[in-house]
């Protein structure tokens, strides 16, 4: 953000579960995990690299999206959604629209990450990130985070392919629905207003030090 046109800004719905952590002061409205992905976005710098977890996921993603066809009887219908869309809080590209429901497919590494999520759950953030297709959508039915596993491209794995769809498909997936929750779209709404006025407000304060002369106090 060279400028601040923070008042206009809008979140990319899979990173508004970084706004919804519960700060540890009770005075604070944004936690520090918050504020730290706000100043990323405000300087355009990260340290964030692509992963090879990552890249499995964006290499599959159409193996993951024909399974879902697959275990949801969509009989060959579902296919990658390509349309972006915003709102005056949120912007994304759901991976899968079906009958007013929406898809998020998830590409597990491994046997083992595949057992952890059944074992523990899917991460919050994606929770957060359906509910905001929902409201770009205006769905009102739910939608789910599918995680499938298929096998590993070898460029992902130093050129060795790893095998794993010769387990059987029922054991190869879990999925997790999210109901639609107008009180937690609210609350959503609420973080992104007071994430617009912390990047207005480290805007001016940043603006009035860079490039100055500055008391050592």
């Amino acid at each position: 953000m060279k400028n601040d046109n923070s008042k206009q800004w809008k979140i990319r719905a899979s990173k508004i579960g970084l706004l919804m952590g519960e700060p540890k002061k009770k005075t604070e409205v944004l936690s520090e995990t918050a504020k730290s992905f706000l100043i990323e976005l405000y300087t355009g710098y990260t340290e964030f690299e692509t992963s090879k977890y990552t890249l499995k996921g964006n290499l599959t993603e159409h193996k993951i999206i024909s399974m879902i066809d697959v275990v949801f009887n969509c009989n060959g219908n579902l296919t990658k959604n390509s349309s972006f869309y915003e709102n005056e809080f949120f912007t994304g590209t759901p991976d899968v629209l079906y009958n007013d429901i929406v898809f998020d497919a998830k590409s597990s590494w491994s046997i083992n990450t595949l057992h952890k999520h059944a074992l523990k759950g899917e991460e919050e953030i994606y929770k957060y990130q359906l509910l905001a297709y929902m409201d770009l959508l205006g769905y009102n039915q739910g939608g789910y985070v599918f995680r499938g596993l298929v096998n590993t491209p070898p460029e992902c794995n130093k050129g060795k392919e790893i095998i794993w769809e010769d387990i059987p498909l029922n054991q190869r997936h879990i999925c997790f629905k999210v109901e639609y929750c107008k009180y937690t779209i609210d609350r959503m709404k609420l973080q992104v207003e007071r994430a617009r006025d912390f990047l207005a407000d480290y805007h001016k304060n940043v603006a009035s030090k860079i490039g100055k002369i500055n008391i050592f106090y």
